[in-house]
């Protein structure tokens, strides 16, 4: 299974802020972009989350809302999620 770099899961979260809030669609934004900067509403960033978790098949919400404030640090928190979720799914059987 290919999965997806830094620079492809950025862009993700661009998007899910994007079609959270399209009028940021014009602001730039990198890895330090603080979220809490975008002038996005609670309900908002919930919206965006959603929309990270739906892209990657993660689980976010419940468990790790609260452990990143910029772009690079939801990034970081996709791979390690997604690192976790790899580990945990039982190996092939061998026939």
């Amino acid at each position: 299974m290919d999965t997806p770099g830094n620079a492809e899961i950025e862009q993700v979260i661009y998007e899910s802020i994007w079609n959270v809030k399209p009028s940021l669609r014009t602001l730039p934004m990198s890895p330090a972009t603080r979220l809490s900067s975008l002038g996005l509403e609670s309900i908002e960033i919930l919206s965006v989350v959603f929309e990270i978790e739906e892209r990657f098949g993660l689980s976010i919400f419940d468990r790790q809302l609260d452990t990143f404030k910029t772009v690079g640090e939801a990034r970081d928190l996709v791979l390690r999620l997604r690192a976790e979720v790899s580990q945990s799914s039982p190996a092939p059987v061998m026939e």
